[in-house]
């Protein structure tokens, strides 16, 4: 059976929804991202919160080059879209080289130095670095480039005196720990003594 198809059955109206009362529907926020911003405007200012100020220069350049260096790759294809294997874990390392030696950084300042990455994408990164830094036979090269990355930035002396912080403070950590651990071993044969 064919019926006529008449042009005002073809427009669809839905009613309004409930408790609107005939206000008028709001219009969707239009405004365009950071990353849209700056490919229309070309303008590297479109970043609403600025990097720490505390953050000496050339710092996280150094880094990039060092983890560049030992992964094979450089600092832009870091900074990149891509996601091949061996980009990604050289992204994993630079995430716990900045971590480490760069604590003023916020995850979502790291994730904007290294191509305007989402926070979360640098959440995941420090999750897997510290998995890779795990002893396991899979891991083993990864571990060794790491460590070359580290070992060159240790040389520079910017992040030696960071990481002679480090290590000072996690020999005071470890001697209040053991001086803990004695206090409790005395006191529970104290306990057991009575």
């Amino acid at each position: 059976m064919n019926l006529p198809i008449h042009r005002d059955w073809l427009i669809v109206k839905h009613p309004p929804k409930r408790g609107s009362n005939s206000e008028p529907a709001q219009e969707p926020n239009r405004e365009p991202n950071r990353e849209t911003q700056r490919r229309l405007t070309g303008d590297a200012a479109a970043d609403t919160a600025p990097l720490p100020a505390r953050i000496a220069p050339g710092k996280v350049q150094q880094i990039l080059d060092a983890v560049g260096s030992a992964f094979a790759t450089t600092p832009p294809m870091l900074k990149g879209p891509r996601r091949d294997r061996d980009l990604v874990l050289a992204r994993f390392a630079a995430v716990a080289l900045m971590l480490e030696f760069c604590p003023e950084l916020s995850l979502p300042a790291i994730g904007r130095l290294l191509g305007d990455r989402d926070h979360t994408t640098i959440i995941h990164s420090r999750f897997r670095a510290r998995q890779l830094l795990q002893p396991d036979r899979h891991s083993a090269s990864w571990r060794a480039q790491y460590g070359a990355a580290r070992a060159r930035l240790l040389m520079l002396p910017i992040f030696a005196a960071a990481d002679a912080i480090n290590v000072a403070a996690a020999t005071e950590a470890a001697t209040a720990a053991a001086v803990a651990a004695a206090a409790a071993a005395e006191a529970a044969a104290d306990a057991e003594r009575e």
